[in-house]
């Protein structure tokens, strides 16, 4: 009898099994299986991040933006004195810490350099909530 066919026996049974043993695909099911989670998976981070950036009330949003003036350095669409919005949000937008970054860093007020090259204190925003800050770096981030 064939050694590798007396091994095949040992641990497998009908020609079938023994066919796709000896041809390579014995974890075949294993490696489907291992596929179809780690898509499922992929697929709901996905959708958490999208649903997370998505949840925002672009009129509040809107609204705190214009009551502490940051229009005046930034535009959503195009470089001020400051870079636009929509550079933000492709720079944060995948980033786990995006809107606490956001937050933190419009509460803060950390030294910034503007697009000429200059530096100066960014303006801290006029509000401690945490539901309209949260509302904000949402908006913020969804612009992508």
């Amino acid at each position: 009898m064939d050694p590798v066919a007396l091994n095949l026996n040992q641990y497998q049974t009908g020609p079938v099994r023994q066919a796709r043993t000896c041809i390579g695909l014995s974890n075949w099911g294993n490696r489907m299986a291992r596929s179809a989670v780690f898509a499922g998976v992929a697929a709901i981070v996905a959708l958490a991040s999208a649903t997370a950036h998505a949840q925002a009330d672009p009129a509040a949003a809107e609204k705190l933006l214009k009551r502490n003036d940051c229009l005046k350095c930034h535009a959503i669409d195009k470089d001020k004195r400051a870079p636009a919005y929509k550079k933000v949000a492709a720079r944060l937008w995948a980033r786990s810490y995006g809107v606490d970054y956001v937050i933190k860093h419009l509460t803060t007020g950390p030294t910034v350099r503007l697009e000429d090259g200059t530096e100066e204190q960014h303006k801290v925003i006029d509000t401690q909530d945490r539901a309209e800050l949260e509302n904000l770096a949402r908006w913020l981030l969804a612009l992508k």
